[in-house]
């Protein structure tokens, strides 16, 4: 690594707005940089490295909050899995929500696609309350400097967080941060089946209203109607 990229980089964080740690941020960096001869990856490997070690820093410091999102979104078939991930100020304010998706039409039902979001989150073995997750991301970040590169670019996915039609990254997270929402299709039922009643209720309210109108209900007694005839 050259002098200049060693400065260029410390530059760049020198203008984080949520990073907390920078020490624990250079840590992460300089640990998963691996840098490379051809200009082009080289600079892949830096965004990933400042991508890696920003999501990390943020886990680390207790400013990434993580749902996990597996289902049904409607009264119909329609499936979708992502992650909802708030990204905290250094007070605890949500600074910014990303969702990183895999749409239905990247699912392939049994297959790895699905348990990347619904399924991979493992013990890290070295700390009992931390777990690794893979991270699924969106292809674009919020326009804050800790997802831009070290020159003033978006920092978008690259090729080593290709995984099929979307972006992944693992990392260490205290379980406590990651909270779930999985829809199963007997859950879909349910809930189909409330949204049946309740249109079956409107209905009959409006039927009822009409059937037992003040002025029906006069017309046809004047008409000589019993009332337990009408």
């Amino acid at each position: 690594m050259s002098s200049d990229g060693f400065s260029s980089i410390h530059s760049h964080a020198a203008t984080f707005q949520l990073i907390s740690n920078l020490d624990d941020w250079f840590r992460l960096y300089w640990d998963y940089r691996i840098g490379s001869p051809t200009p082009k990856y080289d600079r892949m490997d830096k965004s990933y490295s400042i991508l890696y070690a920003t999501i990390q820093s943020l886990a680390n410091s207790k400013q990434l909050r993580i749902k996990r999102f597996a289902g049904f979104t409607g009264l119909g078939y329609e499936c979708k899995w992502h992650h909802e991930i708030q990204l905290l100020d250094q007070h605890g304010q949500v600074a910014d929500t990303i969702i990183g998706s895999i749409m239905e039409h990247d699912i392939h039902y049994g297959a790895a696609d699905m348990i990347l979001v619904k399924g991979v989150i493992l013990p890290a073995f070295d700390d009992d309350t931390m777990v690794r997750l893979t991270l699924v991301l969106p292809s674009e970040f919020p326009n804050v400097p800790e997802f831009r590169t070290d020159d003033g670019y978006p920092l978008l996915c690259n090729y080593r967080l290709h995984c099929g039609r979307y972006y992944v990254v693992w990392i260490k997270i205290d379980r406590e941060y990651i909270t779930d929402e999985f829809v199963t299709e007997e859950m879909r039922q349910e809930k189909v089946r409330r949204h049946t009643m309740s249109q079956c209720k409107i209905f009959k309210e409006e039927l009822m209203m009409n059937r037992w109108s003040p002025k029906r209900v006069e017309q046809l007694l004047l008409a000589g109607y019993d009332i337990e005839d009408m």
